[in-house]
């Protein structure tokens, strides 16, 4: 099934806030819509923020901008250990390309009325993206 994302409508009932996720279905067959099912496997891929250092992408702490230190306040700073590993080891969060990368989640609960689905999660990617969903 392929599902297009239509962005985040939000209200209030009680001092609360409620985000739901419009969702309108483009292949869906009617023999499918007839059931009543709980639970959906949504994968989407999210937003690419291009290349991005390591304060934005891992959430880094900045280095003093005080004491001399005025160009390179938003460097990553040391990377290896001393001539004993003699290498970076592999996993080590430097900067890069960051999110275009396929996102996999669940739903449990969502209300359809006519042609439109209302879901009670935050769906990564952009308006009018494809999402394809598979039934559990």
């Amino acid at each position: 099934m392929i599902f297009i994302n239509k962005g985040i409508f939000s209200f209030y009932i009680n001092n609360k806030i409620y985000l739901l996720n419009i969702i309108k279905y483009s292949k869906f067959n009617n023999i499918v819509l007839n059931f009543e099912f709980k639970t959906l496997k949504i994968s989407s891929i999210s937003k690419g923020k291009g290349f991005a250092g390591v304060i934005k992408k891992w959430n880094f702490k900045t280095k003093d901008k005080s004491h001399g230190c005025s160009l390179s306040y938003r460097t990553l700073g040391s990377v290896g250990q001393c001539q004993d590993p003699g290498r970076v080891f592999k996993g080590k969060k430097m900067p890069g390309k960051m999110g275009n990368k396929k996102i996999t989640f669940f739903v449990n609960i969502f209300l359809r009325k006519n042609d439109i689905f209302f879901i009670k999660t935050i769906i990564p990617g952009s308006k009018n993206d494809y999402l394809y969903a598979d039934i559990i």
